[in-house]
Parts: structure tokens; sequence; C-alpha cells
């Protein structure tokens, strides 16, 4: 769960940038990630 929670927390970091800077590819390989982590983790 440490690299889900850095991923977490990355992922928040960049939703606090301007909106411009967001690229919504990041956030869907992040929640992809996190599914894959919390799947495999059970």
């Amino acid at each position: 769960f440490t690299l889900a929670n850095q991923i977490l927390v990355r992922l928040t970091e960049r939703m606090e940038l301007p909106a411009s800077r967001i690229r919504p590819s990041d956030a869907i390989y992040a929640i992809k990630r996190i599914v894959q982590i919390y799947h495999y983790d059970r």
C-alpha cells in the first residue's frame, strides 16, 4: 500500500497545481495503478 499512497500523494499534488498543468492521462494512470495494487494485494 506504500506505492499506492505515493501515487495518491503525487496525484493530490498535481491537483493542487493550475488546471493547465494537470494531464488527464496522469490521473487515469494513477487510478489504474491504485486499482491494480489494491486488487493484487488482497
